[in-house]
């Protein structure tokens, strides 16, 4: 991560020198996209595409749109503590384990601000559940959709 922020800086550093520098445009917008800064990454694709409207720079722009997008909704692998490769075991049993965690039976002693929270969070389980142990619906999801 230090890494990646040292060569945003070196990038900058050569943008500020020479504005038209194509490669270190595309080299912190890919920094960028590394560190989950996609509204910075779509920015720096957008100026390369204005410079070379090329097909490899128009594709490199849409997938940082999209990549912007995904990020804007709910990250149900972050939701149920899964990675995107998780398999269909692992997401049941994180689905389990964090069901049974925020379940509202198990706080109903809590104070009010408690139990809401707890609730809302175990339909967020739920939610994700239900996209990520459906085949189709996980594509989907993956996709963008």
């Amino acid at each position: 991560l230090n890494k990646v922020e040292e060569a945003i800086e070196d990038c900058t550093k050569a943008i500020e020198l020479d504005d038209k520098y194509v490669k270190a445009y595309l080299r912190r917008a890919k920094c960028y996209t590394d560190s989950e800064k996609y509204e910075e990454a779509v920015r720096d694709y957008e100026k390369v595409y204005q410079m070379d409207k090329n097909r490899e720079n128009r594709r490199l722009l849409e997938k940082a749109k999209l990549e912007l997008n995904k990020s804007k909704r709910k990250n149900y692998y972050k939701i149920l503590g899964v990675e995107k490769n998780a398999s269909k075991d692992a997401i049941k049993k994180a689905y389990k384990k964090r069901a049974l965690k925020h379940h509202p039976d198990r706080h109903a002693n809590a104070s009010d601000e408690e139990r809401k929270q707890n609730e809302i969070k175990f339909k967020e389980i739920g939610e994700a559940y239900g996209v990520l142990s459906d085949a189709k619906k996980r594509s989907r999801y993956d996709g963008g959709e």
